[in-house]
Parts: structure tokens; C-alpha cells; sequence
């Protein structure tokens, strides 16, 4: 039987491969923003992520964090000019955090 999908929450932490990223990286930390009503619902089968970077830049989608926001261990910025699709199952564990300043950032 196949283990059940994950159910991730908006604003969730989660560890996700990209496949927008060279081969060689690791799964790199991601927030998921799509609304609940989806994420919940077994029927759908994935969920929109915004991705973490430390390639930290002054534009205007880089979103800056700073470590205590977001249980990370150095500055980051959410990289909303790479929303992307992922499917449910290619979530990995999840960071088990959802910060305040996150949330913010995407659900005003």
C-alpha cells in the first residue's frame, strides 16, 4: 500500500528537490502558499511552493528573513520569482515550522 500524501499547511517549512535545480543540490527548504482548501484535499495532487535562498539580493520579490523567522540557520530570502508546482509526494520532511513573518509575506 502506498504511504498516504503529504497534507502540508500554507505557510508550512518544507524540504523539496526542485526540478528547476542543477542535479548536483540537495532538497532545499521551501513554504508552501497555495490555499488549504487544496493543500487538504487528497484529490489534488500538488501544491505551489515559493523556495528559500541564501543568494541574498536586493529585488523587489526577495522576500529577506532572518534566522530566528524562520528555525534556518543563517539570513534567507523567500525567492517568489521561482513559485513553483510540486507534487505532493516530492515533499520531504517537513520542517515542522511555519513562521509569523512568513505568513505575513504571502497572506496579506
Amino acid at each position: 500500500m502506498p504511504s498516504p500524501k503529504p497534507r502540508p499547511r500554507r505557510g508550512s517549512i518544507w524540504f523539496v528537490k526542485l526540478l528547476t535545480d542543477p542535479s548536483e543540490k540537495g532538497a532545499r527548504p521551501v513554504v508552501v502558499v497555495s490555499l488549504d482548501a487544496r493543500n487538504q484535499n487528497d484529490k489534488a495532487d500538488t501544491v505551489l511552493v515559493v523556495p528559500f535562498t541564501t543568494n541574498l539580493r536586493d529585488v523587489p520579490t526577495h522576500i529577506l528573513l532572518d534566522p530566528g523567522e524562520t528555525g534556518q540557520p543563517a539570513r534567507c530570502a523567500l525567492a517568489a520569482e521561482n513559485i513553483s508546482v510540486v507534487r505532493k509526494e516530492k515533499l520531504l520532511a517537513s520542517a515542522l515550522l511555519s513562521s509569523n513573518s512568513v505568513k505575513r509575506s504571502f497572506m496579506s
